[in-house]
């Protein structure tokens, strides 16, 4: 690794912003000029076409410095990477496509990973600040080069940014998704079966309540009406984020939780989900909230009692994709509780549901002395059409995989042995495939990438 560091901080430049001192002295800031002369000039490197081929080298070398926790280099490389990115399409008005050919997302992986930085590094102390500025500034030179560049056959090829508005930055974006927003606030504006459940919402309060307050063996006894709420977070519930009640499913979503607070939650479908504990719930989902049932069983989200601890802040973030909008039942909500999605501050009402775009930046508080509790629902963003859900949702889901192998993949010359490590390919002799089955092997006087079975990494069976 220091030997790469030592490579990199070579690369000429002739940038006085990319320099390792200025970027340490900067920390996370990026130019406030995406068409200063200063900044940016046609006589920088960081312009040449070459150069903008390192620019997955350096993407790949951050991410193992940001495993290491070695947040100073990492953030180092980011930075030149975006720089990479951003001044090749802006100067010299080459597409995104043009360079990487099927890679449009390199951009979006920059920023994404560049949030995990912030979010990660103790020194930060708001991290979905610097990932919100790095989007904006990332759009503004996106749109100064997008009409040199644009292609009336192709548009898409050509966007240096899916992405439209910096508040909603999931790490997969799907243009197929017309028309969003961040807030459905207005009846009309939700799904009729959200207010065809709100009718039955004091059957779903009252099972909350008794699995809240006496666990799964008594929740589905015989349920009277009730005005009583529960006083104390249910502490025998999961953590939210701890991963080993869902098969590790929504394992990072603990991280967002601010210190001293506490979040849980009782799966009903999903990953883990135990329907029975609340059967009445269940059935009643089944009858009314068919999106949302079928969009977690689909692997796309879940449905689950949601409950925050008084005085607990999840702090600002974003959804892993934009196919999705969530929805609130309201089930026992104290006052001086609220979230904000977007820059717009809302709240809850008992019996009421509440819909938002959880691909938009967004937090929640509960500022009160009492637990906030919720029945939360997942389910596919209207506007998706129907026909093509199933199809983009396993494109998301391949792109998740695709992220956390290229954590273990340096971007290779050689094709053969990057498919094999990406899990593109078979070998022909040991049908093994992955990073882990790559061995480097000595022929005679050189080296070479060989499957762990000794046979040559060629174009394989896929």
């Amino acid at each position: 690794m220091e030997t790469w560091w030592d490579a990199v901080q070579r690369m000429p430049t002739n940038n006085s912003y990319a320099r390792s001192d200025a970027w340490n002295t900067h920390r996370y800031s990026l130019p406030t000029d995406a068409t200063s002369g200063d900044d940016y000039n046609d006589d920088s490197d960081d312009n040449d076409p070459n150069m903008v081929w390192m620019a997955p080298l350096l993407l790949f070398l951050a991410g193992c410095y940001l495993d290491g926790a070695d947040y100073p280099r990492a953030r180092w490389l980011l930075k030149r990477c975006l720089l990479l990115c951003t001044s090749i399409i802006t100067v010299k008005r080459v597409s995104i496509a043009e360079i990487f050919g099927a890679d449009s997302t390199l951009l979006q992986r920059v920023l994404s990973e560049y949030a995990s930085c912030a979010q990660e590094d103790p020194t930060v102390q708001e991290p979905w600040l610097v990932a919100r500025r790095a989007a904006e500034w990332s759009m503004e030179r996106s749109k100064a080069s997008s009409s040199s560049i644009i292609s009336t056959s192709s548009p898409s090829r050509h966007c240096l940014l899916l992405w439209k508005d910096p508040y909603q930055r999931p790490a997969y974006f799907s243009p197929a998704v017309t028309d969003p927003q961040p807030v459905y606030a207005a009846a009309n504006e939700q799904p009729a079966w959200c207010h065809e459940l709100a009718a039955h919402w004091t059957v779903i309060r009252d099972e909350y309540l008794r699995l809240a307050d006496a666990g799964p063996s008594t929740a589905s006894t015989s349920i009277t009406t009730t005005t009583s709420t529960s006083s104390s977070t249910p502490t025998h519930w999961p953590v939210v984020g701890a991963g080993d009640h869902r098969d590790g499913a929504g394992a990072h979503d603990g991280t967002v939780l601010a210190a001293g607070g506490d979040w849980r939650e009782w799966v009903l479908f999903g990953s883990g989900a135990q329907p029975n504990a609340a059967p009445r719930t269940a059935a009643l989902l089944r009858a009314y909230a068919g999106p949302a049932v079928d969009l977690a069983a689909h692997g796309g989200g879940e449905i689950i009692f949601s409950v925050l601890a008084p005085r607990t802040h999840i702090q600002p973030h974003t959804a892993g994709t934009n196919l999705r909008l969530t929805a609130h039942l309201g089930l026992v909500v104290p006052p001086e509780c609220s979230m904000r999605v977007g820059d717009t501050w809302i709240g809850w009402q008992e019996g009421q549901c509440t819909v938002f775009d959880d691909s938009y930046e967004h937090e929640v508080r509960n500022d009160s002395d009492s637990p906030r509790a919720v029945l939360l629902m997942r389910f596919w963003h209207p506007n998706l059409p129907i026909d093509e859900r199933s199809q983009v949702l396993a494109q998301a889901l391949q792109s998740k995989q695709d992220d956390r192998l290229r954590r273990y993949n340096p971007p290779m010359v050689n094709g053969n042995v990057e498919d094999r490590g990406m899990e593109r390919t078979r070998c022909s002799h040991c049908w093994q495939t992955g990073f882990e089955t790559i061995r480097v092997a000595e022929l005679g006087d050189r080296h070479a990438l060989v499957c762990a079975c000794g046979n040559a990494i060629i174009q394989d069976a896929r």
